[in-house]
């Protein structure tokens, strides 16, 4: 999957519906995916291409525009194959915020965390309820240690890129109190492992977000 695939399928996913279709146009995936239009085309070609259960269909609107409607295959929870995306992360700028290469890693490094079990209990004993309602709601995954050659490779970055990817996580827009990634340790680590944001641990300024959008 090349880099412009791994940038839209997100955006397109975050808007389906709960039949799995959706109808972002070309230039509102382009805006939150923070891509070029024509960058955006050669990521729909690329997904269609290469995941059998995702489909387009192109159709006239009534002004003569083009469209395309999307479709692709519904995961239920509780599938193994549910990844744990937050729609969040679209719609408040935060991907839009990214390269291309932090696309493919944060996937990538979200993949290979696990649970934070004392994080998860703490939040059983603050809020009572039970661990599978408060792992709905967890706000980060754990990566107890980080693998370049394997993540790089997974990502389909070069080490430096990912490296690069990696920084860009922990600093978007190299302001350190806006991040998906975060340092994290504990008596159960080596102080190698990071927490990894399912949702976004702060908010992106809204005037940054739209002054960016209409120089677009």
């Amino acid at each position: 999957m090349p880099l412009s695939g791994k940038s839209v399928f997100p955006v397109i996913a975050a808007m389906a519906d709960e039949t799995g279709k959706s109808f972002p146009p070309e230039r509102t995936i382009a805006i939150l995916s923070g891509i070029a239009d024509k960058t955006v085309r050669k990521g729909v070609n690329a997904i269609e291409t290469l995941i059998p259960d995702f489909s387009v269909e192109r159709y006239k609107t009534q002004t003569g525009k083009s469209g395309k409607r999307f479709k692709m295959a519904v995961v239920k929870k509780g599938d193994e194959k549910v990844f744990p995306f937050a729609r969040q992360l679209v719609f408040n700028g935060f991907w839009s915020s990214l390269s291309s290469s932090a696309h493919a890693l944060y996937p990538v490094l979200l993949y290979f965390s696990g649970c934070d079990h004392d994080g998860i209990g703490e939040a059983m004993d603050e809020k009572d309820i039970g661990f599978d309602e408060a792992y709905a709601i967890r706000e980060y995954a754990v990566l107890s240690e980080i693998n370049m050659t394997l993540f790089a490779k997974m990502a389909g970055l070069s080490r430096p890129s990912a490296y690069s990817a990696l920084a860009e996580l922990q600093s978007i827009g190299r302001n350190p109190e806006i991040y998906l990634v975060q340092k994290y340790s504990d008596d159960s680590t080596d102080g190698d492992a990071y927490k990894v944001f399912i949702k976004p641990p702060s908010d992106l300024n809204p005037d940054f977000l739209n002054k960016r959008t209409v120089s677009r």
